[in-house]
């Protein structure tokens, strides 16, 4: 039997160029990113950060992502990161949800989930 751990970051806030409208393209919005990451346990953990995954890491690849162009949809962002961190984190599945709060003036965010199961590289 494989035990499976799950690492979750939770409402980070990531400035990003996003969006299809003209005035999408004059400065950053802030998006919020929810990631559930599904990983393979090692059989003791031993108090090493090597042994789980490290979370600033995925924090910082999204950070990352979310400035290196002006993504026109969320959708996009989402499948960026979720691809990314499954090439660079031992991962079997990832989750992603991504809040945009200034999409729509009268409601509180639109969002976009993506979750992708890796391939048996793990």
């Amino acid at each position: 039997m494989i035990d499976e751990g799950i690492v979750e970051i939770i409402g980070l806030e990531i400035p990003c160029m996003v969006g299809v409208y003209d005035d999408e393209y004059l400065e950053p919005q802030v998006l919020i990113i929810d990631l559930t990451m599904h990983f393979i346990l090692p059989e003791e953990f031993n108090d090493d950060l090597s042994n789980t995954l490290d979370y600033e890491q995925v924090a910082n690849l999204c950070k990352k992502i979310a400035s290196q162009q002006h993504f026109r949809l969320i959708e996009t962002l989402a499948q960026a990161i979720v691809n990314s961190c499954l090439e660079n984190f031992s991962l079997t599945r990832i989750k992603t949800l991504i809040k945009k709060p200034s999409a729509i003036k009268d409601a509180q965010y639109c969002s976009f989930c993506y979750e992708k199961q890796a391939l048996q590289k793990v």
